[in-house]
């Protein structure tokens, strides 16, 4: 058998001209694929509660990472938690709970670290409790200025290993 090392391409979400998510990286654990601790669910109505986005194990202090090029259009505090949220053309990208360096109207880099993961009592309600990050990922739909929630997990490369059968 030949032991081959590949990076599977994920069904990717329309997302508008120009702008797609599969070159992205995750925000933290960068350089790996990080665990999943809560995964996406949308399949759920409008106005009720669910999860849309995806929890990613991180420590308290751990450093949070731009997964892609854009400009910051929210710091502050959502829900009660540290958030940074970062516009990438067409999409809004959140994170929290994190605490941020970084201002309003700047741009960042992907890869630019963007702060660090919090724990606090801003953060004891709600999702993501304890040692994980929430990122979200939704694009605004022009009709009805309602966002659409996407799956960020499914939007990054992730190199697997598969077993081929030599004949």
């Amino acid at each position: 058998m030949l032991l081959s090392n590949f990076i599977s391409k994920p069904a990717i979400a329309d997302l508008g001209e120009g702008c797609s998510l599969h070159h992205w990286n995750f925000p933290v654990n960068s350089d790996s694929n990080p665990k999943i601790k809560n995964h996406f669910d949308d399949d759920i109505g409008d106005y009720q509660a669910g999860h849309r986005g995806v929890d990613l194990l991180a420590e308290s202090g751990d450093d949070v990472f731009a997964p892609a090029s854009g400009v910051v259009s929210w710091v502050g505090i959502v829900g009660g938690r540290p958030t940074i949220t970062i516009l990438v053309k067409n999409l809004k990208t959140t994170y929290s709970p994190v605490l941020s360096f970084i201002s309003k109207g700047e741009s960042v880099q992907k890869g630019q670290k963007i702060g660090k993961v919090s724990k606090n009592s801003l953060t004891a309600i709600g999702y993501c409790l304890d040692k994980c990050l929430h990122w979200g990922v939704s694009l605004k739909l022009e009709e009805n200025n309602k966002p659409k929630y996407i799956n960020p997990e499914k939007q990054v490369y992730r190199k697997r290993i598969v077993l081929k059968k030599i004949e």
